[in-house]
Formats: structure tokens, C-alpha cells, sequence
């Protein structure tokens, strides 16, 4: 079963070090599809993950009002423009702010 959100404007990407020490990457995007054991990213430029120098934990975006996010364990390019990011199991968490 997969839910795919559509006129979707930016993905965040987030690495957790320490409790106090993380670092996080705003990408534009098209639309993203969640997936039991994926979160699939349409419209990607995937250089720039690729550009990275750490692995993502978390993979979080808004839709329907609500900012979703979702432990991942890794990531592969599908496409040019597609990135898929592997779900860590039972690990989705709602409700960040990413203003902080």
C-alpha cells in the first residue's frame, strides 16, 4: 500500500550525531510517495544528496497540514530525479518544527 502526495515543494533531510549535534538539508522536490518500507522522491536533483557528507536518519516533509517524518536507514538513486530512502521499521514520527 503506498500513499503518493503530489505538488509537494521540499523534502528535509536530517542526520542525528550527538543528542545536541545534528545537521539538516532542504531539497525541492515534486511530489513523494510513502510506502510501508520506502519514502520514494519525485523531482529530486539527486547531486545533491549524493554531495552529502553524512548518511540521512530522518526524511521529513509537510503535507495535509501535518509535517511527517520518518527514520531511514539509507538511500538509493532510482532515476535521476529520483531518490528512494530505505524505512527504518516502526520508526515514523509526526509533528517537528522545523523553525527551530
Amino acid at each position: 500500500m503506498s500513499t503518493e502526495l503530489r505538488d509537494m515543494s521540499a523534502v528535509f533531510l536530517e542526520a542525528q550525531f550527538l543528542p545536541d549535534d545534528q545537521v539538516e538539508e532542504r531539497l525541492d522536490c515534486e511530489a513523494i510517495t510513502e510506502r510501508r518500507d520506502k519514502i520514494v522522491v519525485h523531482g529530486l536533483d539527486v547531486r545533491h544528496v549524493r554531495a552529502l557528507r553524512w548518511t540521512p536518519d530522518f526524511v521529513s516533509f509537510q503535507a495535509a497540514g501535518q509535517v511527517r517524518r520518518h527514520a531511514v536507514s539509507g538511500w538509493a538513486e532510482a532515476a535521476p530525479s529520483t531518490g528512494v530512502f530505505a524505512r527504518r521499521e516502526h520508526a515514523a514520527i509526526a509533528e517537528v518544527d522545523h523553525g527551530q
